[in-house]
C-alpha cells in the first residue's frame, strides 16, 4: 500500500491528473463491488480511503488539500 502511494506520488510529479484518476478509479471500483456483492462494504471503503491518504501523505499534503487540488 505504501509502495503504491509512493509510485503514484512520483507519477503525480510528471502527470498531476493522476490524483483525479485515482479518485475516479476508487469510486468506480466501489460501485462495481456494490453491484457484485449487493451491499456497500465499510472495510473495502476504508482500504480505498487509506490508499488515497497514503498517496496524499507521499505528496506531503493534507488530505483536504489533496482533494481540493485533485477535484479541480
Amino acid at each position: 500500500k505504501k509502495f503504491i502511494g509512493r509510485v503514484m506520488a512520483e507519477i503525480y510529479n510528471v502527470q498531476p491528473k493522476i490524483g483525479y484518476l485515482l479518485l475516479y478509479f476508487l469510486k468506480v471500483w466501489a460501485r462495481e463491488e456494490e453491484k457484485r456483492e449487493g451491499l456497500a462494504s465499510n472495510v473495502s471503503g476504508e482500504v480505498k480511503a487509506a490508499v488515497y491518504k497514503d498517496f496524499c501523505g507521499e505528496r506531503e499534503k493534507k488530505l483536504e488539500t489533496c482533494l481540493l487540488t485533485d477535484l479541480k
